[in-house]
């Protein structure tokens, strides 16, 4: 079990567990200490799931809590999120795309050595993707992402390719992604290009 690190540790009992647990005036956050700490993140968020009558609807991880994309599969979490400063490897970051099931996936997270890396695998239909880092995206991942929404950041795609990609989306063959999008004022949104940071936006507007 981790040492605790303050005078004010108490224990308390969570879902028949005792455990130490202390206020981090610095963080601002109640921490506890567990023998395993992946069985007692699970625990605590269950015993919060059930005294606060709220399912979680976001799991934060990194490449030492790789096992939380697994976790997050088995109970139904709507957003999975990283941002960890420590990139993934290649084979992380692949089974990230390929088994997070998460309606909404946030990797802000990169590969090691981006500029080397390529995908080849799939992509999960989900609502939205968003990449911090889409050097490593080619035309055929974007033609390949099946979602509502799309986000991607400095990426390399040239005109060339965003053309083709319009193209292919304007004759029909994203109809989750829609290209003509009706806004309450009357204005018909199709997409939007920033050249502040070269990112794409696309998204479907509720009904």
């Amino acid at each position: 079990m981790a040492e605790a690190i303050s005078d004010s540790e108490e224990i308390v009992e969570i879902r028949g567990h005792r455990v130490p647990i202390i206020y981090d005036k610095q963080l601002k956050m109640w921490v506890t200490y567990w023998d395993d700490p992946i069985q007692g993140m699970k625990t605590v968020v269950e015993f919060l799931s059930d005294a606060l009558k709220c399912p979680p609807v976001r799991i934060r991880f990194d490449r030492k809590s790789m096992w939380a994309i697994d976790y997050a599969n088995s109970i139904g979490i709507t957003t999975v999120y990283s941002d960890s400063r420590l990139n993934f490897r290649f084979n992380e970051y692949e089974f990230i795309l390929q088994n997070c099931a998460a309606p909404i996936l946030h990797l802000r997270t990169n590969p090691v050595e981006i500029l080397l890396y390529t995908y080849t695998g799939h992509f999960l239909e989900r609502d939205t993707i968003r990449i911090a880092n889409g050097q490593w995206m080619t035309l055929d991942n974007l033609l390949n992402l099946n979602c509502a929404e799309i986000n991607l950041e400095f990426t390399l795609l040239n005109c060339k390719e965003l053309n083709e990609f319009l193209k292919q989306w304007l004759a029909g063959k994203f109809p989750r992604l829609g290209w003509d999008i009706k806004m309450d004022d009357g204005r018909t949104l199709t997409a939007c290009y920033s050249y502040n940071n070269m990112s794409v936006y696309m998204a479907v507007w509720p009904q």
